[in-house]
Formats: C-alpha cells, structure tokens, sequence
C-alpha cells in the first residue's frame, strides 16, 4: 500500500516539474532568453 502511495506521489511532482520546466522555457524563448 506504502508503494502505490509513493509512486502516486513520485508521478504527482514529476507531472509539476516537468510543467514548471516547460513554463520556464516557454516563458524564456518569449522573452528572447537562452538557458
């Protein structure tokens, strides 16, 4: 049970960090900056 919980938890935040990523990229190449 301790498991699924994790895992479900391990999907949740790598779902937020992979959208902060790609809003920061986005947010990047609109503002004409390069990483």
């Amino acid at each position: 049970m301790l498991n699924v919980l994790v895992a479900a938890l391990a999907r949740m935040v790598h779902h937020q960090v992979t959208e902060l990523v790609e809003g920061i990229e986005a947010g990047s190449r609109s503002n004409g900056l390069t990483w």
